[in-house]
C-alpha cells in the first residue's frame, strides 16, 4: 500500500522559554516491511544547527538546537512510504524455538537482545495472565501470540490519551482499558515474563473509518527465529501487515518517543497539540 502523511506538532509555551537540543523520532524506517520514498521536516523557530544520527535502537534521529527563545514550537513532517508485507506470517520459525517459555535464543543473538527480554519488576498478576494464555495456546509461540493479541484487542478498552507517560502493564491489566501504548506495554511485559524478546513501537496506522480522528498509534514488535521482529497490535488485535508504518522502536517507549528535549524558563507552563493527515494511495503520489 501507499501512503501520504503529514504530521504537525505544535508546543505553546505561557512565557518566552530556551529551549535545549531537542531530539526528533519522525522518519520512518525503511525495511523489509516498508521503503520510505519520501521525508521532510520544517520547524519554527528554525534551529541554529541539525545532525541526522541512529541511535542505539537503529532508528533514524534527528538531533536540532536553537538560539535565542521562543513561546512557541512547531514542526511538520511529511513524507510517502510505501508499505510491503501483506502477509505477516510470511516465515517459518527455525532452530526450534516453538516452545514457552522461551529459555533461550540463539547464542549469535542471545546477547543482542537481552534488553529487550528484561522481566524484572512485571507483577504476579501479569505473569499469571501471560501463563493463562500460554496454556490456552498449548505453549506454542506463534499461537500464544495469536491468541494474546486478540485477547487484548476484546478485553483492555482502548481509550485516547494524548499525553503522559505510559501505564504500567500491571495498571492496564487491573483497569482494564488503556491508549494504545498503555495496551502495548501490556503485551511486552506478557511476552517478556515468558522470556520473548519484545519492544515497543510508534509509528502510523490509518484506523478502520475515514472520519476517525487521526494520532500517532503504538504497538509491539517480538523477534522471532526465522522472522526477525515481527509486529502485533492488541489495540486494533491483529498481526502487523501492510496498514501499519513504522517510525521507532526501542525496548522502552521513552526511547521511541516521536519528540524529547527539555526547556529552560521561570516558571512558564507549556500545552501540546497534533495533526495527522494520512492519505492511502492507490500508486505513490510524484515526489516532490
Amino acid at each position: 500500500m501507499h501512503f501520504e502523511i503529514t504530521h504537525r506538532t505544535s508546543y505553546r509555551y505561557s512565557l518566552p522559554v530556551s529551549l535545549e537540543p531537542h531530539t526528533l523520532r519522525l522518519r520512518p524506517r525503511s525495511d523489509g516491511a516498508q521503503r520510505l520514498v519520501s521525508w521532510d521536516v520544517a520547524m519554527s523557530p528554525e534551529p541554529a544547527g541539525m545532525s541526522e544520527c541512529t541511535d542505539t535502537d537503529g532508528n533514524a534521529a534527528l538531533l536540532v538546537w536553537f538560539n535565542g527563545y521562543t513561546d512557541r514550537l512547531d514542526i511538520k513532517t511529511h513524507f510517502t512510504l510505501e508499505t510491503l508485507r501483506d502477509n505477516p506470517f510470511d516465515y517459518v520459525i527455525t532452530s526450534g524455538a516453538v516452545q514457552l517459555p522461551m529459555m533461550g535464543y540463539a547464542p549469535e543473538v542471545e546477547t543482542a537482545l537481552d534488553a529487550y527480554r528484561k522481566s524484572q519488576g512485571i507483577q504476579k498478576t501479569v505473569c499469571d495472565f501471560a501463563a493463562e494464555i500460554a496454556t490456552e495456546a498449548d505453549w506454542q509461540v506463534v499461537p500464544f501470540l495469536t491468541l494474546l493479541t486478540d485477547r487484548l484487542h476484546k478485553q483492555i478498552k482502548s481509550m485516547v490519551r494524548l499525553t503522559g507517560h505510559a501505564l504500567t502493564s500491571a495498571e492496564t491489566l487491573a483497569q482494564g482499558e488503556g491508549a494504545c501504548r498503555d495496551t502495548a506495554v501490556l503485551f511486552i511485559d506478557l511476552c517478556r515474563s515468558l522470556g520473548l524478546a519484545a519492544r515497543f513501537v510508534s509509528g502510523y496506522h490509518p484506523g478502520f473509518s475515514e472520519t476517525e480522528e487521526r494520532h500517532l498509534h503504538a504497538w509491539a514488535e517480538v523477534y522471532l527465529h526465522g522472522a526477525g521482529w515481527r509486529g502485533y497490535d492488541p489495540s486494533y488485535g491483529v498481526a502487523v501487515s501492510d496498514k501499519h508504518i513504522a517510525v521507532a522502536a526501542a525496548y522502552t517507549p521513552a526511547l521511541a518517543a516521536p519528540v524529547t528535549g527539555l526547556y529552560r524558563s521561570h516558571g512558564a507552563s507549556s500545552t501540546f497539540t497534533a495533526e495527522i493527515g494520512l492519505v492511502m494511495h492507490d500508486m505513490l503520489p510524484a515526489v516532490r
